[in-house]
């Protein structure tokens, strides 16, 4: 993304609302720097329009997360709220687990990182998880939550989770080849935690 100096990034783009009535869109781009224990402040350099979706790492999009959407979308019915970021540990210590919050307004988002675990096959028993390693940082992206692709036992065919395809931990079947060593997602919903069981 480049950077310039412009007080602040705009365009115009004709579109329709979701009615099919003709509007002028003005879309306009303002980066702020976040600052500890105060308020944002508007950035030196503003980071100009994106015309398209960008990758993480220039990755495939089938594959990775989108890291910035296109700002050329001239009607949206609602407000996004993006994160990209990592959860850090406190104090440079590492860590096996970190609680995260994003707070907007009156609104509260709540996930728990874990360090790297694997998942362990055990016939005619319930699967065992490792204990999480320690980490200092983790990646708040799809590719570590929970979801991703598995192979339907019935007609072979690739099926994937349909709200995060990309992700960790999704199996169809307890079978070896599933189980063993499957990686096991590092971003959980606190109220919804994966267990051997489910």
């Amino acid at each position: 993304m480049e950077a310039v100096s412009n007080r602040f990034q705009h365009i115009m783009l004709p579109a329709q609302d979701e009615h099919g009535q003709h509007i002028l869109s003005v879309i306009a781009k303002r980066t702020y720097d976040i600052i500890p224990n105060d308020r944002c402040k508007p950035s030196e350099k503003q980071v100009s329009l994106t015309p398209g979706d960008l990758y993480f790492d220039n990755g495939d999009p089938m594959t990775t997360s989108c890291e910035q959407e296109s700002d050329y979308i001239p009607y949206k019915c609602a407000t996004d709220v993006v994160l990209n970021g990592k959860a850090y540990a406190p104090n440079r210590r590492k860590t096996i687990e970190l609680p995260v919050e994003i707070h907007i307004g009156n609104r509260v988002k709540r996930i728990i990182a874990f360090g790297n675990r694997t998942c362990s096959y055990r016939k005619f028993f319930k699967p065992v998880f490792s204990d999480p390693e320690l980490f200092y940082s983790m990646d708040i992206r799809y590719e570590n939550a929970y979801g991703g692709t598995d192979i339907n036992p019935k007609n072979g065919q690739n099926l994937s989770y349909p709200r995060n395809p990309i992700g960790k931990g999704f199996v169809l079947e307890d079978k070896r080849e599933s189980i063993n060593g499957l990686q096991l997602p590092n971003l959980e919903d606190p109220n919804d935690l994966i267990t051997p069981e489910f």
